[in-house]
């Protein structure tokens, strides 16, 4: 399912403009079909599985898909301000999201 998002960005404009949980709200997964489709009817929520923060980069990405919007590939997650980042936890300083290893901050 978190595959198949990235090419229903490249598809849909629509999806462009949401984070991973928006996406439910917006869209509709085709089991079947293995793919995202835009919902024409109803709502549904979405929801991020918890990842303890000692798990390391998993955590971080987490974090992202909580800001990022329109990414269609891993590298497009770690892009903050035009600047693809090596690893998920440097994007996420760079973004404003942690001011330190212990502290968390939401971006402005």
């Amino acid at each position: 399912m978190f595959l198949a998002r990235f090419e229903a960005n490249k598809i849909y404009p629509l999806g462009k403009n949401l984070t991973y949980c928006e996406y439910p709200r917006h869209f509709v997964w085709v089991a079947d079909k293995r793919e995202w489709k835009p919902r024409k009817i109803g709502v549904s929520i979405g929801r991020l599985t918890y990842i303890p923060p000692g798990s390391g980069e998993l955590y971080y990405l987490r974090l992202l898909l909580n800001y990022q919007k329109g990414y269609c590939n891993y590298d497009s997650i770690k892009t903050v301000n035009g600047f693809i980042h090596q690893t998920y936890k440097e994007a996420c300083y760079a973004m404003g999201s942690l001011a330190n290893d212990k502290e968390l901050l939401m971006p402005l």
